[in-house]
């Protein structure tokens, strides 16, 4: 019988009880909180659970969250990051990762034919437990790739999609974690690599329906390519679950620019960011967050209630502050303050929640010498 996400969650995290037969004198023990991961490449936090009222933030896949309470489909959690944010988001949007390469089973302690492979940092929804045991859904995961872009100011475009094989089973409870870094992909040594061109299903042989097998996978995912027979192409996908079949070969093309080195060796710059702790307020002028000092945030525009901003993910909150706690990095003095060496000498101001270290000049060591 399937439990509440908390009790599960509370299972998860090998929580400490206070025992049956403590003394009555004896404090009870406080068990941490419940925390998981958001598994969904975004979801939104509410106000008010069931998707109504407001939508607080959007929170991005990876962000970790302490487990409040739980009414119906919906669980209120707290994020645990630079920026503190509650709210209400759909348990199905929650789950952990896999600790270590594990097939996924059709059922408690039961393995099908040829079942995926989760590898670890996979990360996974939780829908319910047996046991020892949860079922659990693949979450999609992020694909970058590259293309020329329309003009020497913008040379490369940058796209993210969300790719992956989609398919939900059972693993041991002892497979589920918080800590496991994010799975990330790397160059395979057999076939060769391409990519899935449409969302479709693969085949355990060629032929119809009938071979499918259970999920599906989506547009942008990597697949190895072994061999291509009359219309069908043998592989297997590449990325956080690994499936062997065959798809159509039109369903399979050239995998896109995946590694441009003039963007990895890119800068990325700030626009604005906010000059000291402070919170952001909402529509009715209630704070929602507070936001550090040096945080990013893009500005949206001013009127009479401040300048309104949101921050940049994995946490994308939207208000108003005030402005004269918003600092402009376009400029050439703010960006040469924050990205180069300032011309002429002059010292930059202290900046964000740690002040820049005074330097010392020539000057000032020869005087220390000289008293000593």
């Amino acid at each position: 019988m399937r439990r509440s996400l908390t009790l599960l969650a509370l299972a998860l995290s090998g929580c400490p009880h206070a025992p049956a037969d403590r003394p009555p004198d004896e404090p009870a023990v406080e068990p941490p909180p419940v925390r998981l991961l958001v598994a969904s490449p975004s979801a939104a936090l509410w106000s008010k659970h069931g998707g109504t009222g407001e939508v607080i933030a959007t929170v991005h896949q990876g962000v970790t969250v302490d487990v409040l309470e739980r009414s119906g489909d919906w669980t209120r959690v707290s994020t645990i990051a630079t920026i503190e944010v509650s709210g209400w988001i759909r348990t199905s949007e929650l789950g952990c990762r896999i600790s270590s390469d594990i097939h996924l089973a059709t059922g408690p302690g039961l393995e099908g034919d040829d079942p995926p492979l989760l590898r670890t940092g996979c990360t996974v929804r939780l829908l319910g437990d047996s046991g020892e045991w949860l079922q659990v859904e693949t979450a999609p995961e992020p694909f970058t790739y590259f293309e020329k872009g329309p003009s020497y100011k913008d040379p490369v475009l940058v796209h993210v999609e969300f790719s992956g094989f989609l398919s939900s089973g059972w693993i041991p409870r002892s497979s589920c974690s918080l800590d496991t870094k994010p799975f990330y992909p790397h160059a395979p040594k057999d076939g060769e690599l391409m990519i899935v061109t449409q969302e479709t299903a693969i085949l355990s042989e060629p032929g119809g329906p009938t071979n499918q097998i259970p999920g599906k996978i989506l547009a942008w995912t990597r697949w190895v390519s072994f061999a291509v027979e009359g219309t069908w192409n043998h592989g297997r996908t590449d990325g956080q679950v690994s499936v062997a079949g065959w798809l159509p070969i039109t369903a399979v093309g050239p995998l896109p620019n995946t590694n441009p080195l003039n963007k990895l060796a890119e800068k990325k710059l700030k626009d604005y960011e906010v000059v000291a702790a402070a919170e952001i307020l909402d529509s009715k002028g209630y704070p929602v967050a507070t936001l550090p000092g040096g945080q990013e945030i893009v500005k949206l525009g001013e009127d009479v209630r401040g300048c309104r901003v949101r921050t940049t993910p994995p946490i994308e909150v939207e208000g108003w502050m005030d402005c004269k706690n918003v600092r402009n990095l376009s400029v050439l003095p703010e960006a040469a303050i924050e990205y180069g060496v300032i011309d002429g000498g002059s010292w930059p101001p202290d900046r964000g929640p740690h002040p820049n270290p005074l330097p010392v000049w020539p000057e000032q060591v020869e005087e220390e010498i000289e008293k000593e």
